[in-house]
């Protein structure tokens, strides 16, 4: 046994990024696989409860669209167009095969880049595997009931990422990077639940505040430009969908208006 525990601990810091890979894939098949009621294949019925309805009704939406619904018209939640598209994408084959390794590679993705900011901050494995687990009821909650959570994690793991060896390294590029990635997980929430484009605004809000300290106005006109552009990018294009088959009024009233009342 221990031979085979010196053999983990040698892997995780001699194979950085393999090793980061590995751990966060089987963190999240564990979770994924033992409580998403909805992908899951130890789930075969999406069943209603007070627990698993918000992830079953998407479920079913992901569905419906399938056959031919039109969002917002002839189904309705107050989520954004992605999500729709996500659990769409999801149920392609009328099975949930899909929805499964894609909620598999968005929590692993999520995953990896908690371990890496961890591993930036110099912690040992050791303290770095009871933070996880301390993550994990995050995850749990999201497998369980929340799926647009699930779609946003990758996004603002990255941006605490890169935010992350900023503060370390201080390092111009890692803040410009992470605040490109937080306009694109302002984005994906405006399109997802449009209240959680907080987050991605409290990036921000750090970046234009450390670069203002230092009195460096050119890049902060620079790195406010980058991360509009990447909102305007990333959360256009379900505006012109809408637009173009036209329920726009109706998504914009039932995701932007409803969500900020």
């Amino acid at each position: 046994m221990k031979e085979l525990r010196n053999k983990i601990v040698n892997f995780y810091y001699d194979k950085k990024i393999l090793s980061t890979i590995v751990f966060a894939f089987l963190f999240s098949f564990v979770i994924v696989t033992l409580m998403s009621s909805t992908a899951s294949f130890l789930y075969p019925l999406a069943g209603f409860s007070e627990y698993y309805t918000d992830s079953n009704i998407f479920f079913y939406i992901g569905r419906m669209l399938n056959h031919g619904a039109v969002p917002y018209k002839d189904v309705f939640d107050h989520k954004g167009l992605y999500l729709f598209y996500y659990m769409q994408l999801g149920t392609v084959g009328n099975t949930k095969f899909v929805l499964y390794l894609m909620q598999l590679l968005f929590y692993t993705v999520t995953v990896s880049f908690m371990l890496l900011t961890l591993r930036e901050c110099k912690i040992r494995l050791k303290t770095s595997l009871v933070a996880l687990t301390l993550f994990s009821f995050i995850l749990i909650v999201s497998a369980l009931s929340v799926s647009d959570f699930e779609i946003q994690y990758p996004f603002v793991a990255a941006t605490l990422f890169y935010f992350t060896k900023y503060v370390v390294h201080e390092n111009k590029k890692d803040l410009f990077v992470g605040s490109i990635l937080a306009g694109i997980s302002a984005g994906v929430a405006i399109n997802i639940r449009a209240s959680d484009v907080m987050v991605g605004f409290a990036f921000y809000l750090f970046a234009i505040v450390e670069l203002l300290r230092k009195k460096n106005i050119k890049d902060f006109l620079l790195l406010s430009l980058v991360t509009l552009l990447s909102v305007v990018v990333i959360a256009s294009p379900a505006f012109l969908i809408a637009y173009s088959k036209g329920f726009l009024n109706e998504m914009f009233e039932a995701t932007i208006l409803d969500n900020f009342k």
